[in-house]
């Protein structure tokens, strides 16, 4: 295990990358309009002091209104880090700040969504379908550590106070996070090759994840654009 822990920091030192198969947790959201469907990360959520990535797959019932996919709240703070969307087009918060990107998801529909961070350059960015779509400048703040992570639902308070109006319905599958941002390269080879960095902080299986109300989960085939 030692050399192992070794040999993959001296290849991300050099810049290689060291990938696995990504994930295959397949969640699925019978229906928007509750407050009863959602699935909890269970482990501890760490700090993402410098930046940070969230992957997954997404197939939503509807578009409509405000869509969470997964939101992540801290005592301080209920919209911590939030990935969502918003009549149809994607959204990010930051520790309470809001982006909203010119980026569409349509509903019945496979998307394939990479959503960033980085507090150096003040930016937040999205990759679709393993492109490159758009980036916006924001206050630079960090995650922090230690809150609560849920998919499905959107957080007024850390674990619950739920929204029915705010709500998911339909698929999301694969979701990880990454306690930096990934390379352009690195987001495109997880959506076009199922190849999946190593360094995940965050992954959705069922020995970290709890499933709540009418939510069903099956390990899933790896999608690819």
């Amino acid at each position: 295990m030692a050399h192992r822990m070794v040999t993959l920091v001296c290849l991300f030192t050099l810049g290689v990358a060291v990938t696995k198969g990504c994930s295959v947790n397949q969640f699925y959201f019978p229906n928007a309009k509750q407050t009863s469907n959602f699935v909890r990360y269970r482990s501890y959520f760490p700090q993402m002091f410098k930046a940070g990535t969230a992957c997954l797959w997404v197939n939503p019932k509807t578009t409509s209104g405000f869509i969470p996919l997964a939101s992540y709240a801290i005592g301080s703070q209920n919209n911590e880090w939030i990935i969502g969307i918003d009549n149809g087009k994607v959204s990010l918060y930051v520790h309470g700040p809001h982006t909203l990107f010119p980026v569409t998801v349509s509903i019945n529909i496979w998307t394939h969504l990479c959503v960033w961070f980085d507090t150096s350059s003040r930016q937040v960015g999205v990759f679709k379908n393993g492109e490159d779509v758009d980036r916006a400048t924001y206050n630079g703040e960090y995650v922090r550590g230690g809150g609560a992570l849920v998919l499905g639902q959107e957080q007024d308070s850390v674990g619950g106070s739920f929204d029915q109006n705010q709500s998911f319905g339909g698929y999301i599958r694969s979701f990880m996070v990454w306690p930096r941002k990934l390379s352009s390269y690195e987001m495109n080879n997880i959506a076009q090759n199922c190849n999946c960095p190593v360094d995940t902080s965050v992954e959705m299986n069922m020995d970290r994840a709890e499933v709540y109300g009418a939510v069903s989960y099956e390990v899933s085939t790896c999608r690819t654009v």
